[in-house]
């Protein structure tokens, strides 16, 4: 966006206007200097400077106060002025004294209060606008539709009792003015009777100053009187909003230690999750060693079977080649004992041919020894062969006794000690499963309890403050307004509470789903482990290590549970202090209003008394005049008779 020296100057080079040096040099010293406000007090400034000007400040934001002090405006300037500076919204403060204003101005005055929706303050002394009805009529219609301005000066402006009352109706609709000026104007009894009939509808204007006026000092007290009650409610209203702002406060934060707690409650089941799926796949990771283990055992115990195998076969060839070997011993036996037959018939035949016979029976002889000696050889190494199998065959026999009754007393203690720590596994999970449901079930009564606690509370503050309303009925109707208006709030943020109660407890079932699904998994692994029984002694050091740490986490919840149990009774002392304090104020403001109540009694009484006594002065006077022109009557007629 331009900034203002540029826009300025662009304005005036647009209306054929030379820029007006005290402008000129106020921007330049403002930038320099930093501060927001453009002061251009006693200057003399055409319609045309105006103009330029008041194009320049609709959009800009950087002044935050004006002042035309004592410029001597024309109607058509200050029309100008007030257009241009209607659509502005950063303008907070404007000061129009001295410019003698007339019926056209006030009127674009009075348009002015209407649309504009930043100014807080309005200085408009010395500019004789109760000299035109209109005028001052136009200002009240703008003063009553306005709902930004605080502070309004019309000092010495020649208003009369009639524009007092036109006043009078436009502050009894105006909710925002804090103060305004009317010293030395012409106001009179009647205009101030008016501005006072103001006061019981307006319940927000704390200032008024009305000296100068001549009006009697019994109507300036009862509004100094009005006045002062109107700050005292805007206290009694300040301390009522801040009260409820503590109140929303805390329990925004009994709210946020609510979800703090829910929160870690879920952070500890979900702690709990992890260590039961670490625990678990640990336990699965060691099942598979043990598995791996029993398979490597088998294939050995397969091996050794092979090589049984194998030796028993070896045997069983040893023995077919003996008892080829006997097989051949036998038959070499039978041809002996033929040829010895043959040889015997072949004497009696052949005596020639004993000689050869007896070679050929040296040479058999000698093959016999040798095949002899060859059986023997055998039979010793039979011997031998049948010394290695036995030997063999009983270490066989031995070792897979005592492998079997290795095996038979590992499979019997490692069974023993599944079933135990499996029972063990089964109470200590049912145990932990019953005391997280118990844990539960507790948290969810003391979050009931409180949240019965804190709608208790609630009620017993919206019936105090029903009673205290009611009681004020006469005197706070727009708090009455407003005070249903804070309860409706209340009950939505006690709707939106139990909602995300209602949203918690969803989440607490989803959570005890989830924990049973959790536990079933837990039995199915259970099963599988007592089908697979083979757990070894680090699974007893690792439960210990569990129990001692489930103990620490039972001592640690214990702990939280007595803090929150403190935190609790902290919150409940906190509320009993707060209602004291509510029951301390409402009597407070009771005791207040019913002494404001009787003040205001006793300034009626005194103001009917002064009332009759201003009835009998005027009637005294009535007297006195009809004396006085009686005896005037008379004088004049006895001069005239004594002239005749």
């Amino acid at each position: 966006m331009e900034s203002f020296h540029k826009r300025y100057l662009r304005m005036c080079r647009e209306h054929q206007v030379f820029p007006l040096e005290c402008v000129m040099s106020q921007v330049s010293r403002e930038y320099g200097e930093g501060s927001r406000t453009l002061d251009l007090s006693s200057y003399n400034l055409t319609p045309e400077d105006c103009h330029a000007l008041a194009s320049s400040l609709t959009d800009d934001l950087f002044f935050k106060e004006i002042s035309f002090a004592d410029c001597l405006l024309s109607e058509e300037s200050c029309k100008l002025i007030l257009l241009g500076l209607t659509q502005n919204k950063c303008l907070t403060s404007l000061n129009l004294k001295g410019n003698n204003i007339r019926s056209g101005g006030a009127e674009v005055l009075g348009q002015f209060l209407k649309r504009n929706t930043s100014v807080h303050s309005l200085q408009l002394e010395w500019n004789s606008l109760g000299l035109w009805d209109s005028g001052i009529a136009a200002i009240a219609e703008g003063l009553a539709l306005n709902q930004v301005l605080l502070i309004l000066d019309l000092r010495n402006n020649q208003i009369t009792h009639e524009g007092a009352a036109l006043l009078s109706a436009a502050l009894k609709r105006n909710r925002t003015l804090k103060g305004i000026d009317l010293r030395w104007n012409n106001i009179g009894i009647l205009g101030g009777r008016e501005l006072l009939s103001a006061f019981k509808y307006n319940k927000t204007l704390t200032c008024i100053e009305l000296t100068g006026n001549n009006i009697p000092q019994d109507i300036l007290k009862a509004v100094s009187v009005a006045t002062k009650q109107n700050a005292d409610r805007e206290i009694l209203d300040e301390e009522h909003r801040n009260r409820t702002e503590m109140m929303a406060k805390e329990l925004e934060k009994a709210e946020n230690l609510k979800m703090k707690e829910v929160l870690s409650l879920k952070d500890e089941i979900d702690k709990e999750r992890t260590e039961h799926e670490l625990y678990c796949s640990t336990t699965q990771k060691k099942i598979d060693q043990l598995k791996s283990t029993l398979d490597e055992r088998k294939n050995a115990f397969d091996s050794l079977s092979a090589k049984l195998t194998a030796t028993e076969a070896k045997l069983s060839l040893a023995h077919q080649k003996c008892k080829d070997l006997d097989h051949l011993c036998e038959n070499l036996k039978k041809e002996l004992h033929n040829e010895r037959e043959e040889r015997t018939n072949s004497e009696l035949q052949h005596h020639k041919e004993l000689n050869k016979v007896l070679e050929k029976n040296i040479e058999l002889e000698a093959k016999v020894n040798q095949l002899e000696r060859k059986n023997k050889s055998l039979q010793m190494n039979t011997n031998d062969l049948e010394r290695e199998i036995d030997k063999l065959s009983a270490d066989f026999s031995l070792k897979s006794k005592e492998s079997d009754h290795y095996f038979q007393n590992e499979l019997r203690s490692t069974k023993e000690r599944l079933e135990k720590e499996l029972n063990g596994i089964h109470q200590k999970m049912s145990e932990s499963s019953q005391s997280t449901r118990e844990k539960i079930q507790k948290i969810e009564e003391h979050r009931n309890s409180l949240e019965r606690e804190v709608s208790s509370l609630k009620s017993e503050i919206v019936s105090i403050k029903l009673q205290g309303d009611e009681e004020l009925m006469n005197v706070k109707n727009q708090l009455k307004q407003d005070e249903i208006i804070r309860s409706k709030q209340y009950e939505e943020r006690i709707n939106l509470i139990q909602a995300s109660r209602d949203e918690l407890q969803t989440q607490c079932t989803k959570q005890l789903a989830q924990i049973s699904d959790l536990q079933s998994q837990v039995i199915n692994s259970t099963r599988e482990c007592e089908s697979q029984k083979r757990q070894l002694d680090s699974l007893k050091q690792q439960m210990e290590q569990k129990d001692f740490e489930h103990n620490k986490e039972a001592t640690r919840l214990k702990l939280e549970l007595e803090a929150e149990r403190k935190n609790a009774g902290e919150l409940r002392d906190k509320m009993s202090k707060l209602e004291d304090r509510l029951t301390e104020e409402t009597t407070r403001h009771r005791e207040s209003l019913a002494a404001k109540e009787s003040e205001i009694k006793f300034l009626n009484d005194q103001l009917k008394n002064k009332d009759g006594e201003l009835k009998r002065h005027h009637d005294e006077e009535l007297k006195r005049a009809e004396m006085l022109e009686k005896a005037i009557y008379s004088f004049v007629s006895s001069t005239r008779t004594s002239g005749h």
